[in-house]
């Protein structure tokens, strides 16, 4: 167990780069989930940009009274992974800032992770699809999902499309998000880091930030996010 402080996890830039290694299991859901939510609370979780489910699925074991919404764009890997899963909901979708068709790129299988709508270069391959795009809000409607409570995105480049996808109501009504950002695009004409923090700054705290994958021009980044709606109701706690 990570010996982490749990009042100064709310407090902005408690946390430098690289300080603590964003695991999802063991601090996202062990962690800081276990602060927000009460293990038999009813809430929705969406994960975009699921790759093989297991992210979703293990907060379905640890949160059972969960409704989760595991969406994944690559066939390849719904049907190789989650078509078949029933304990929770899975969707294959891309989703994105429009409701239409998009250029998709996969690389390789997709279990390298790094297929999506912005392209990683053609040294990791040169196919492109075209696929169905959807919001994030269109997708909340069309599965009666009034609130979002928590989320994880990773989506190859597209974090700004689905977090500016949603629509002001359903992105404030999030208590906390992990996200993947970079700072230099890795992904051809993709919005960075810096363009994510516009959207979250006004309503939600930066409390931790794990960097990966150095290159000479910059980084990738895993962010844990929380609605300063629940940072503020830990801190005044003390």
């Amino acid at each position: 167990m990570i010996d982490i402080d749990i009042f100064k996890l709310f407090e902005k830039n408690v946390w430098p780069t690289d300080q603590v290694e964003l695991q999802y299991n063991s601090v996202f859901v062990d962690l800081i989930m276990t602060i927000i939510f009460e293990e038999n609370q009813q809430f929705t979780f969406v994960e975009v940009g699921a790759l093989d489910g297991k992210d979703s699925l293990y907060t379905k074991t640890r949160f059972p009274n969960c409704n989760v919404h595991c969406v994944e764009g690559m066939s390849e890997n719904y049907n190789t992974h989650l078509k078949d899963i029933t304990s929770i909901s899975t969707h294959h979708i891309c989703i994105s800032s429009t409701n239409g068709f998009a250029d998709f790129y996969p690389k390789g299988d997709g279990s390298s992770g790094i297929s999506g709508i912005y392209d990683r270069g053609k040294i990791y391959g040169t196919e492109v699809r075209r696929v169905p795009t959807m919001t994030l809000k269109k997708f909340a409607e069309l599965n009666s999902l009034s609130t979002i409570d928590a989320i994880k995105i990773d989506v190859e480049g597209a974090t700004f499309d689905v977090l500016n996808s949603m629509g002001s109501d359903l992105l404030n009504g999030i208590k906390v998000m992990h996200i993947e950002t970079e700072d230099y695009p890795f992904f051809s004409n993709q919005k960075l880091k810096k363009d994510v923090a516009e959207i979250l700054n006004n309503n939600f705290t930066l409390i931790l930030q794990s960097s990966y994958n150095p290159q000479a021009e910059g980084k990738q980044y895993d962010e844990i996010w929380v609605n300063n709606a629940v940072v503020h109701k830990f801190t005044n706690l003390r």
